[in-house]
């Protein structure tokens, strides 16, 4: 399974280029083992999450370049920064680790005296 998204400025042309250049392959190694889709979250409006180990948390933010956050107890999850990827921009996200739980408090630098505060509970 093939999934593309090309933002700002892919040809129909160049997008049929690039799917006549894929070739079949045999699936290798564990063909049971699947990534967990995102959890999305407005860490405006939640404060509450349960997640499964090897799963993110994308957070739906403005300005993702801005947020920042600190983890209570470190190694249950850890945080990706957002922002400009040279060519995208991505959201902060929190990645689930090991199973535990801990609080993470995020802040926006437009607001640093307004924190949201996100009870995280990562089981397996």
């Amino acid at each position: 399974e093939i999934q593309v998204q090309g933002i700002g400025g892919i040809t129909y042309a160049q997008l049929i280029s690039v799917a006549k250049s894929l070739k079949t392959v045999k699936a290798s190694g564990n063909t049971l083992a699947q990534a967990l889709p995102p959890i999305m979250v407005d860490p405006t409006v939640t404060t509450d999450v349960s997640v499964r180990a090897g799963s993110s948390i994308v957070l739906t933010v403005t300005d993702p370049a801005k947020w920042s956050a600190e983890v209570m107890i470190a190694g249950v999850v850890s945080f990706v920064p957002g922002g400009d990827q040279g060519g995208f921009i991505t959201n902060p996200s929190l990645r689930a680790l090991v199973s535990g739980a801990t609080t993470v408090k995020l802040v926006n630098s437009d607001d640093p005296t307004k924190v949201y505060q996100l009870e995280i509970t990562v089981t397996q």
